[in-house]
């Protein structure tokens, strides 16, 4: 990041230069990189979520509701979470 002060007053703060996302961007430096808006809100709900589930005395609860078999989210989302053990 660098100062422009050639802009003016109104454009003089740090210039923002988000990392481009090539085909060798992974998961982790992808959401990492996420800094604005709601981009910045999954990245804070993702490191929320990766400190809480990798302390070892910790529970978590699983609420189901609606209808999941309709939608699909029985075979895709709550099976993968029972076989990958975060859901006995």
């Amino acid at each position: 990041m660098r100062k422009d002060s050639s802009k003016g007053r109104y454009l003089c703060g740090t210039r923002i230069l988000p990392q481009p996302i090539t085909a060798a961007t992974d998961l982790v430096q992808l959401i990492d990189n996420m800094d604005a808006y709601n981009g910045g809100r999954l990245r804070a709900a993702c490191h929320l979520l990766r400190d809480k589930y990798s302390r070892e005395d910790v529970t978590i609860g699983l609420s189901l509701a609606g209808a999941l078999t309709p939608a699909g989210l029985g075979p895709s989302a709550v099976i993968p979470l029972m076989n990958h053990g975060f859901v006995d």
